[in-house]
């Protein structure tokens, strides 16, 4: 077998041992989540704040569904340039 000159100066990846998902987990010391408690946070410092949150999100939502299948909306739109005429701009 030769070796084309398009392969030249490629690596080859060398393959990794398999691992388990528990071996990683043991590895990094994780642990599985036993009660949904072990993950409560007070996020919101008041229920004004979390109220004020969702409201956010739900418009946010409402309005990003009417442009969810146009990706110009997605990209902000540049501030028009100055005037290069001299006079201000009224």
């Amino acid at each position: 077998m030769t070796i084309d000159s398009a392969d030249e100066g490629r690596s080859v990846p060398r393959p990794r041992p398999h691992v388990t998902i528990e071996e990683l987990a043991r590895r990094k010391g994780v642990h599985p989540v036993g009660s949904l408690d072990d993950m409560a946070r007070d996020v919101f410092a008041s229920d004004d704040d979390l109220d004020e949150f969702l409201a956010f999100v739900h418009t946010d939502r409402q309005a990003g569904s009417r442009n969810r299948c146009d990706p110009s909306s997605w990209i902000p739109t540049p501030p028009p340039e100055p005037s290069r005429t001299g006079s201000p701009d009224r």
